[in-house]
């Protein structure tokens, strides 16, 4: 075993150690109490992991799709100290995110768990703003996640969702690390649960009040860290003679290429990688039994790993005892790794899945379109998202207007006002059936509804835009009606045919019934005099 060199400021006074607890808790600094103005910069708190890495430099970057590995520029660098913890770091409330963040070993950096320089130099992780207020771990893990996120970001192949126009997004990259994280861990993570955070998860003991399943989940995450680098480090050996150059961290990066494509077989769509190639056995290696897989630098195997995080904790100032870690519930098992995810934990690999995020064990694909059903927005393939449609499962049905059951196709009377959709105007209103105008607006709501000019509460025939007054009342109108006044003399003959006036008198026998003339009085004759000429009564 090489001989460790731990930092000479490892050994903290209590002080120190709680402050930095409190450090990496959020806490000791002070911060918004309420009354006064928001911070400017967020502090940034975590440690990078393969073991712990102190005296490493840290760096914050933006996103940038066109620049490799999606990293632009530097937003704020700083360090790890001898604890490895992040300090130094903040990042400008202005920069929304998301952000790589990336740990890099120098000459003084140490693995605080082996007490020598690491074996994986590089950690990077991709962090939300959100993400970014809390302690996180960049590990070899979110290495591996973030390097298949960037490679296939812009893929619209399940189980990414990119848009597929050649043009990577700093969005569409934070959706794949998502994507990508359960990949890895479906495949190397050692029978971690696919849903782990794999940047929020401590793979360190940081908190010694942590319950059980916490310190399960730290150790099983710490497992999968040093069971994946254990397997490059093997390829690494027996490739040795092959290519004597060749780096644990060679291995490990031609590893993550390796997964892009959705299998670890020593390819990368159809190439095949050099330093995969020179391994025996390299599914042998991948698949090995965590049993037998050591961590680098020490003699222990993964499978023991609760052992070296209490030890580890002598460097790092947290608190923890054999006891704690040695008690069942806080223990892991980690499984055998596997050379093919399945992200979705479904028990069908991904390349063979039809729905590669949700669990479908099933397969079910009722439109026989690829596409799972559980994963299908439009399962039936009725061209209407299954949100929208009220029949998700009946592709002859999307609607139910008066829901009662039975799809608008199929319903004789979809508005059930009570006239069957084949004479009602308005099928899908039950506030209306007829429309007599055809103008579009029921009769319900038309004031007008024979569209004859006259409304609805003048209109002796509201519905006849034939007629509009029935002057005698006898339910005929006037255009229709031959005695309209029921006078007993026909409308053509009436010298009043509005008004009854049986008698037809004409005192001024202008043609105009006495009953309808307004001016009954006989014209004078004209009168000649001295002074004027009476022309009005002149005839």
């Amino acid at each position: 075993m090489t001989e460790k060199r731990w930092p000479s400021a490892a050994r903290l006074p209590l002080a120190g150690i709680l402050s930095l607890s409190l450090m990496a808790c959020g806490g000791g600094g002070g911060g918004d109490d309420g009354g006064g103005p928001p911070p400017s910069a967020t502090t940034v708190h975590g440690s990078g992991v393969k073991g712990p890495m102190a005296n490493a430099l840290v760096r914050v970057y933006n996103v940038d799709p066109g620049e490799a590995n999606g990293m632009g520029d530097v937003i704020d660098q700083g360090e790890t100290d001898a604890q490895a913890r992040f300090v130094g770091i903040e990042v400008p409330t202005a920069h929304t995110g998301p952000f790589i963040v990336e740990v890099v070993a120098d000459s003084d950096t140490i693995d605080l768990m082996t007490g020598a320089a690491p074996v994986i130099t590089t950690l990077r992780t991709l962090v939300s703003r959100q993400q970014l207020s809390n302690p996180f771990y960049p590990s070899p893990l979110t290495t591996m996640a973030l390097t298949l996120a960037v490679e296939n970001a812009d893929s619209a192949q399940q189980p990414y969702s990119g848009n597929g126009d050649q043009l990577k997004t700093a969005d569409e990259i934070e959706t794949a690390f998502a994507v990508a994280s359960r990949q890895v861990i479906s495949t190397l993570g050692f029978g971690l649960p696919t849903d782990t955070d794999l940047n929020t998860t401590p793979p360190i003991i940081r908190d010694p009040s942590a319950t059980a399943e916490e310190r399960r989940a730290t150790a099983a995450y710490r497992a999968a860290i040093e069971g994946v680098v254990a397997i490059a480090h093997a390829i690494r050996t027996q490739s040795n003679d092959a290519q004597p150059a060749l780096s644990t961290e060679n291995v490990f990066a031609a590893m993550a290429m390796d997964l892009v494509d959705g299998r670890l077989d020593g390819q990368k769509s159809g190439q095949a990688l050099a330093e995969l190639q020179d391994s025996d056995g390299y599914e042998a290696n991948v698949t090995a039994d965590p049993a037998t897989l050591i961590v680098p630098g020490t003699s222990t195997p993964i499978t023991d790993i609760e052992s070296l995080l209490v030890a580890e904790t002598e460097h790092t100032g947290a608190e923890a005892d054999d006891t704690t870690y040695a008690d069942e519930a806080s223990q892991s098992t980690p499984a055998k790794a596997k050379t093919v995810p399945d992200s979705d934990s479904d028990g069908v690999n991904d390349p063979d899945d039809n729905c590669t995020v949700d669990a479908n064990p099933d397969q079910g694909d009722m439109d026989s379109d690829g596409l799972g059903d559980v994963c299908d927005s439009d399962r039936d393939g009725d061209g209407v998202a299954n949100d929208g449609d009220a029949f998700p499962d009946n592709p002859s049905e999307t609607v139910d207007t008066d829901e009662d059951g039975i799809g608008n196709n199929a319903d004789e009377d979809d508005d059930n006002d009570g006239v069957p959709d084949e004479s009602d105007d308005f099928p899908t209103d039950p506030n209306e059936s007829v429309d007599t105008d055809q103008d579009g607006v029921g009769n319900n709501a038309d004031p007008d509804d024979d569209g004859d000019g006259v409304s609805d509460e003048e209109d002796d025939f509201p519905l006849n835009p034939y007629e509009t007054t029935d002057t005698d009342k006898d339910g005929v109108g006037d255009n229709s009606d031959g005695d309209a006044d029921n006078d007993g003399h026909p409308n053509e003959t009436d010298n009043c045919p509005l008004v009854s006036n049986p008698d037809q008198s004409d005192q001024d026998a202008d043609g105009i019934g006495d009953a309808c003339d307004e001016n009954t009085q006989s014209p004078q004759p004209a009168v000649f005099d001295q002074s004027r000429f009476d022309q009005s009564t002149y005839q």
